[in-house]
Parts: C-alpha cells; sequence; structure tokens
C-alpha cells in the first residue's frame, strides 16, 4: 500500500477517501492517515467521506465511530432520504455525492476500499452479466470515475486479499 501512495500520491495534494465501518475502509483510512502524518502533510487535505444509506439502524453509530477515528481530518457525511433503496440507486446516489464534493473541495483523487476479493467477484458477476470487456475491466487501481471522468477513483486495496486486511487490522487493533 505505501508504494502505492507513493507512485499515485507522490505530493500533498486534497484527497477524499469514502469509508464505512468495514475492515476494508478502517485499514485504507489507517493507511492514508499514517502516510499523511509520515510527510507531515495538513490533515485537513485529507477529506473523510462516510454515507448513510439509511438501510440499517445501526449506521448512525458506525458514522459517529468513522469520524472519531478521522481525526484531525477534515470529516463529512451525508444520509440518503430518497425511497428507491436498490443497489444500484444507492451506489448512483453515494457516488454522486463523492463526485459533488471532489468538485467542491477541487479534489481529483477519491480513494476507495476495494481489495482483490471484490475484484474477483465483481469480475464474475459482470460475466454472468454478459457484460462486454470494458467492465469485466472495471475495478482497476486507478481509473477515471464513471460518473465524472476529470477525478480518478484510486482502489489502494486491489493487490490485497480481505483476510490480508483483516489479519492487518488486528495486528495493528483497529
Amino acid at each position: 500500500v505505501k508504494k502505492f501512495f507513493e507512485q499515485y500520491i507522490p505530493h500533498e495534494q486534497v484527497v477524499t477517501i469514502g469509508v464505512s465501518w468495514g475492515s476494508d475502509s478502517i485499514y485504507l483510512l489507517y493507511c492514508i492517515q499514517t502516510r499523511w502524518k509520515e510527510k507531515k502533510w495538513k490533515p485537513s487535505t485529507l477529506h473523510i467521506m462516510s454515507c448513510d444509506h439509511n438501510t440499517r439502524e445501526n449506521t448512525q453509530n458506525e458514522i459517529k465511530l468513522v469520524k472519531s477515528y478521522s481525526q484531525e481530518n477534515s470529516f463529512y457525511t451525508d444520509k440518503y432520504e430518497g425511497s428507491n433503496d436498490d443497489e444500484t440507486n444507492l451506489r448512483n446516489w453515494r457516488h454522486g455525492i463523492f463526485i459533488e464534493h471532489c468538485k467542491q473541495y477541487d479534489c481529483k483523487l477519491l480513494l476507495l476500499w476495494h481489495h482483490l476479493d471484490d475484484r474477483i467477484e465483481t469480475t464474475f458477476l459482470n460475466i454472468n452479466r454478459g457484460c462486454g470487456k470494458k467492465w469485466l475491466e472495471w475495478l482497476q487501481e486507478y481509473t477515471p470515475h464513471f460518473l465524472d471522468n476529470t477525478i480518478t477513483t484510486v482502489r489502494p486495496l486491489l493487490s490485497l486479499k480481505k483476510e490480508e486486511i483483516i489479519k492487518d487490522c488486528n495486528n495493528l487493533e483497529l
């Protein structure tokens, strides 16, 4: 992950990271915060976003925990108020919020927590759906965002298995 950051985030800039309470996103948050501290970059240039899809009772408590992990970084949250909560609508709403935020704060990089298991699952789901080659390659480390190609989606954990992330989280006591 450190090599990835050195390649794709070589200098201080405004970066937005989407964070849920899952081990993968908390691990990514820990890694990026560590990079910011090591480089002595301004904490305010790291933006943490957590979205409440309004589909589970526990989500507000999880968002409070994410906020507590966000330390001195800029923290933002939004809550879905719609009535159509299918997976596609929620994903489009969440990514719309990410894009709106990135534009407002002149952020060109959006970090997401996808890992190797997600990449494999997405590939098989897309094959099963009969998607073309473009969608088979959808989960890449560094790609233009599907809603706005002026913003780049960055997935630093794509080479790690979920079990490796959980092991590291346990070792770090996250």
